[in-house]
């Protein structure tokens, strides 16, 4: 997909940036796809979600890798353990 870049170092992480500002950040393991974007590129990340069969969509609170992930009301994430 044209602009986002897989990381050098980690190679299950990909991100898209615009002028230095990242917009996009998608991470995969297993069976699993994180991601945080900006709403306005959204659409993005559509493009790559309509590439598999999603089963499962869970968004605000889930669990991943056996740990409770939840977003707080600013927007950042926070892991429970």
């Amino acid at each position: 997909m044209a602009g986002v870049v897989q990381n050098s170092i980690l190679d299950a992480f990909f991100h898209l940036a615009i002028d230095g500002d990242i917009k996009v950040m998608m991470a995969s393991r297993v069976d699993y796809l994180l991601w945080a974007c900006d709403p306005e590129y959204q659409h993005v990340v559509d493009k790559v979600l309509n590439a598999f069969e999603i089963k499962k969509l869970e968004e605000s609170t889930f669990r991943h890798c056996g740990k409770e992930v939840v977003q707080c009301d600013r927007g950042g994430w926070g892991i429970l353990i």
